[in-house]
């Protein structure tokens, strides 16, 4: 016994340090090419573009391959945004030999500086007519030899795009822990994308409910709270939107996504698909408080808070702030701290060092926007006497809400960079 509660304990550490948190600058990149999920250990990745024999002028005028030579017109600007280098696949053969066109000639590397602008690129590039094809220059091993360590992100697609697992020691700490399903992760936030590939299976199941039975079978007071549960109730709404009722659709409301957003950086699967979460071994446990506005009232905060609190969640992110103290959600804040719930709060977004709740409060550990490098601050990090910790949080990938109503997205729609002190 005494060994099962030091096991968790030492695992509810780990999921604590690792399910660092939420603010938010967001950056999306269309794209429709199958995307290659091979991986690069690091630095910059490249993609194979092959000119068509039948390349022909575009409406710019120009065609791709002098856009890939360097000519300049808005397609260049198009075809070649995020770029880092263009260059020939083969050696420039000498003249004698160059008698005439060769496919050779028309095959070109395209250099980008991470896997999430490549997989975006590679949609423009198929869509050009002038292009032949378009892949990745993947990596091969030989077959009879295997690295001496295996990387635990090998598997990942984005694992060159989140260099921020190896600042933050995250892979270090995976040889310990990658957290358990017993450690729950409760995510006060706008609510989840329930269906997204890297997280779906990280969702909480609460197994005291039967689903959309219209009972409360657990007799916790909340019917049907399966993942979680939704706490807005607005009195006042100034726009369309899940506001009213609370209910137990904890799904993200229209188009905003905050919470599938700091939901990736704290648990998306280690899967071999998309990217991975900090503790991708723990589950979430979804708080709905905030509506399409990206607004939450004191009292839904609060009752978010106890209910996750009198449920046992473990930790409690909290991704949002003002800089006025609020008696009733320190109350809630102290009522989930005195039951042994880790709370956590981002430090905030506008620089400085004034106020910021409740990441301020006593009872909450709170983190302030590093680089990415983690040896610095961000520019417009808060910075007050309530900052505990600090995680890199520019431009991290994370999962986020498909933007359109295809039941199957494309995964380049389900991530994006985003930064804040959020993450």
């Amino acid at each position: 016994m005494a060994a099962s509660i030091s096991y968790r304990l030492t695992t509810l550490r780990w999921c604590v340090m690792l399910a660092l948190v939420s603010g938010v600058g967001i950056a999306s990149s269309p794209a429709r090419a199958q995307v290659d999920t091979q991986t690069d250990a690091a630095g910059p990745v490249e993609l194979i573009v092959r000119v068509s024999e039948a390349d022909a002028a575009s409406d710019a005028g120009v065609t791709v391959e002098a856009v890939l030579r360097g000519e300049e017109s808005s397609l260049r600007t198009t075809l070649l945004r995020d770029v880092t280098g263009v260059r020939s696949a083969f050696p420039e053969r000498p003249v004698a030999l160059r008698q005439s066109a060769d496919w050779r000639d028309r095959v070109y590397l395209v250099s980008y500086p991470d896997s999430a602008a490549l997989v975006a690129a590679q949609a423009r590039w198929s869509d050009e007519p002038g292009v032949a094809y378009v892949q990745r220059n993947g990596t091969y091993t030989l077959d009879a030899v295997q690295p001496a360590v295996e990387d635990p992100l090998a598997g990942e697609p984005f694992a060159d795009s989140l260099a921020v697992l190896r600042v933050t020691r995250a892979v270090e700490a995976w040889g310990i822990t990658l957290g358990d399903r017993d450690v729950r992760i409760g995510l006060l936030d706008t609510g989840l994308m329930l269906d997204h590939p890297d997280l779906a299976a990280q969702v909480w199941v609460n197994p005291g409910e039967i689903p959309g039975n219209g009972l409360d079978d657990d007799g916790n007071g909340f019917t049907d709270d399966v993942h979680g549960y939704d706490f807005v109730d607005r009195t006042v709404v100034l726009e369309e939107g899940d506001y009213r009722d609370r209910d137990a659709d904890v799904s993200e409301d229209g188009a905003q996504d905050h919470g599938t957003l700091t939901a990736g950086v704290m648990s998306a699967a280690l899967d071999g698909q998309g990217m991975v979460g900090t503790a991708p071994g723990c589950a979430l446990v979804v708080l709905r408080a905030f509506g399409r506005d990206g607004t939450a009232e004191d009292d839904d905060l609060a009752a978010a808070l106890v209910y996750a609190a009198d449920l046992g969640v473990d930790v409690i992110n909290l991704s949002f702030g003002r800089d006025r103290p609020s008696p009733l959600l320190e109350e809630a804040l102290r009522y989930a701290h005195e039951r042994g719930t880790v709370l956590v709060a981002s430090g905030g977004n506008v620089g400085g060092d004034a106020p910021h709740y409740p990441s301020d409060y006593p009872e909450v550990i709170g983190v302030v926007w590093l680089a990415n490098d983690g040896l610095g601050r961000a520019s417009t990090a808060q910075h007050g006497p309530g900052i505990d910790l600090g995680a890199p949080a520019s431009s991290v990938l994370t999962t986020r809400l498909a933007r359109d109503e295809d039941p199957r997205p494309r995964e380049d729609q389900l991530y994006s960079r985003v930064g804040g002190s959020s993450l």
